[in-house]
C-alpha cells in the first residue's frame, strides 16, 4: 500500500510567470502532470460560446514538430504517455501521465500542444463532428439538463456560470481557423498557467526541464507596479533604463536580447550606443512603431553592432500596433537580409518559446 506523505511536502514555485506546484511520492513509479490554463466559456465574448472547446480538441491535430495525429499518438506510445484534455467554463485542463523516467518526453509533449499546436485546416471539421455527438450524448441525459435549468434560475439564463464547456455546434462549425489560433495566442501564456505535478518526480528535474537553458535576466521599467518603491519612477525614461542596463551589460562578456514592444526601442538604443561585440543573439518581437525615419536609422545603427544572421525579428500578423506587412516593409528597407517570423495573432502577445529558444540555441 502507497502511503501518501503530509501534503506539507508539495514544492511551489514560479518559472517564466507560471505558478508550479510538485509533490514527491517515491513510492510510485508513474508521475501525473496536470496543467491548468485560465481560460474556458466565461472568458468567451457574445452570447455563444465553445471556441475553447475546439481549441481543446485542436491542439492534439498536429504541431510544428508532429505534423499530424498520427505523428503525435506514435511519439506518445513510444514515450507512454497518457493522458485527456476538457473545458469548464473557467479553465482548460490537460493531463498527462507517464513512466517517472519520461519526464523530458511529457514536457516536450505539453509545450507542442500548448504552445505550437498549428491547427490544421483540414481537421477542423472532423473535430467539429466530434463535439456534435459529444453535444448530443450529453443533453440526452436528463440529469446534466434538469441541472441546467436549476443554474439557470439560480443565476439567470444569460449568466456566464450557466455556460457549460461544451458549447453549440452550430456556433462552432462557423469559427475559423483565424479565430481558433488567435484566441489559442492570447490565452496560452506562461501567466495563464498553473502546472501541478505528483509522483515519482523530484522539484530539482523539474526546475530543469521548465527553466530556460540560458541564464535569463528580465528586465523592469521603473515605472512599473511591481518594481522596487526606492527606485520606482512615475513614468517610461530611456535614460534611466539605459544606465541600467549598461550598468549589467558592464558585468557580462556577451548577452543575447529578447525585446518586445517599446523594450524593441530600448534594445536598439542601448546596441546601438555599445561596443560591437557585446551582444550574441538579438529576437525582436512586436515593434510598435514603423513609420519614422528616426526609428529606420536607430535600426540601421544598431545593425552596424550585431551580425543580420544573429537577428530575428517577429511581428503578429494583425498586431494591433504594426501589422506584420508594415513591420516587413519597414526592415526589408533597411537590409533585405532580415529575418521576419509571421505569427497568425490578432493581438500583441508574444508567446513564442519554442521559436525563442531554437534561434537563441541554434
Amino acid at each position: 500500500m502507497v502511503e501518501f506523505e503530509s501534503m506539507d511536502k508539495v514544492e511551489e514555485f514560479v518559472i517564466g510567470g507560471t505558478r508550479i506546484a510538485v509533490y514527491p511520492i517515491k513510492e510510485m513509479e508513474a508521475v501525473m502532470m496536470q496543467v491548468i490554463v485560465k481560460a474556458g466559456s466565461w472568458y468567451e465574448k457574445g452570447e455563444d460560446w465553445g471556441a475553447f472547446h475546439l481549441i481543446e480538441h485542436m491542439t492534439g491535430q498536429g504541431s510544428l514538430t508532429f505534423a499530424n495525429v498520427r505523428e503525435i499518438e506514435l511519439f506518445r506510445e513510444s514515450h507512454g504517455i497518457g493522458g485527456n484534455a476538457w473545458t469548464s467554463g473557467r479553465e482548460l485542463r490537460f493531463a498527462y501521465n507517464f513512466p517517472y523516467n519520461q519526464l523530458e518526453a511529457a514536457v516536450k509533449m505539453a509545450e507542442e500542444e500548448l504552445f505550437n499546436s498549428t491547427f490544421p485546416q483540414d481537421r477542423i471539421e472532423p473535430e467539429v463532428e466530434i463535439i456534435k455527438q459529444e453535444y448530443l450524448g450529453k443533453w440526452d441525459n436528463p440529469g446534466v439538463r434538469f441541472g441546467r435549468v436549476l443554474l439557470a434560475q439560480q443565476f439567470g439564463d444569460k449568466h456566464i456560470y450557466v455556460r457549460d464547456g461544451m458549447g453549440n455546434p452550430d456556433y462552432i462549425r462557423n469559427l475559423t481557423r483565424d479565430n481558433l489560433v488567435g484566441m489559442y495566442k492570447e490565452f496560452m501564456i506562461p501567466e495563464n498557467m498553473v502546472i501541478a505535478l505528483a509522483g515519482k518526480v523530484k522539484t530539482e528535474e523539474v526546475k530543469k526541464e521548465l527553466e530556460p537553458e540560458l541564464p535569463v535576466y528580465v528586465h523592469e521599467w521603473l515605472h512599473w507596479p511591481t518594481t522596487d518603491e526606492a527606485i520606482k519612477t512615475s513614468s517610461f525614461s530611456l535614460k534611466k533604463e539605459l544606465k541600467r542596463l549598461t550598468d549589467i551589460l558592464d558585468k557580462e562578456k556577451q548577452i543575447n536580447i529578447l525585446a518586445k514592444s517599446v523594450g524593441v526601442y530600448v534594445a536598439l538604443n542601448l546596441i546601438a550606443i555599445s561596443e560591437r561585440n557585446k551582444f550574441g543573439k538579438v529576437i525582436l518581437c512586436g515593434t510598435a512603431t514603423a513609420a519614422t525615419g528616426e526609428r529606420r536609422e536607430l535600426t540601421k545603427k544598431a545593425l552596424e553592432k550585431i551580425p543580420v544572421k544573429n537577428l530575428l525579428c517577429i511581428q503578429n500578423d494583425q498586431d494591433s500596433y504594426v501589422t506584420y506587412k508594415e513591420a516587413e516593409k519597414f526592415y526589408h528597407k533597411i537590409n533585405s537580409k532580415i529575418k521576419i517570423i509571421e505569427k497568425i495573432a490578432r493581438n500583441h502577445n508574444y508567446p513564442y518559446y519554442s521559436d525563442f529558444r531554437k534561434f537563441m540555441t541554434g
